[in-house]
This record gives structure tokens, C-alpha cells and sequence, in this order.
């Protein structure tokens, strides 16, 4: 019987038998993947399972594995969508 793996889940062996879904903060880039891999620093992922990490938004900034952005000193989120950053007045 075939395996099918999916973007966003690790196998974390070569071979097993179930997949794993990565984490909020990290991502999974290819199918069949053993690792979930940690969000580079200024991008983040706020969901589980997820192929790719999001870049922050200008004025706004993550850690390695970041599960959301926040904002730069000088800068602050627009009222409701939390993703339109612009500078704080």
C-alpha cells in the first residue's frame, strides 16, 4: 500500500508508517519530509501543519520559530487586522 505524506507533516524517520503534523512556528517544505523545520527569524507561522512560514510585515519582526510578529519600537499594528504595521505616532 503507497504512503502519501503531505506538505506540512514530518515523518520523523524514513519510513514510518504515520506522519506527523508540524507545529505552529515551524514548517514542513516538501513532501516526505523527517523534520519540521523552525520559522527563520522575521517570519513566523501561526498555524499547525503549514509548508512555509510568512515574512512579517515591515515594522514588525519574529524569533527563530515565532508564532507571531511584533511590532519594532517606533511602530505599531493597524487597529483590527494586526497586519498593516505602520509607524506609531
Amino acid at each position: 500500500m503507497a504512503r502519501h505524506y503531505f506538505l506540512g507533516h514530518a515523518i520523523g524517520v524514513t519510513g514510518a508508517s504515520a506522519a506527523t503534523i508540524c507545529p505552529s512556528g515551524t514548517h514542513a517544505p516538501t513532501r516526505g519530509s523527517t523534520l519540521c523545520l523552525s520559522c527563520p527569524a522575521s517570519h513566523y507561522q501561526p498555524y499547525e501543519g503549514k509548508e512555509t512560514c510568512l515574512p512579517c510585515p515591515d515594522g514588525a519582526e519574529a524569533e527563530e520559530g515565532g508564532v507571531s510578529c511584533s511590532c519594532l519600537a517606533g511602530f505599531a499594528a493597524a487597529a483590527l487586522s494586526g497586519r498593516n504595521w505602520h509607524p506609531s505616532t
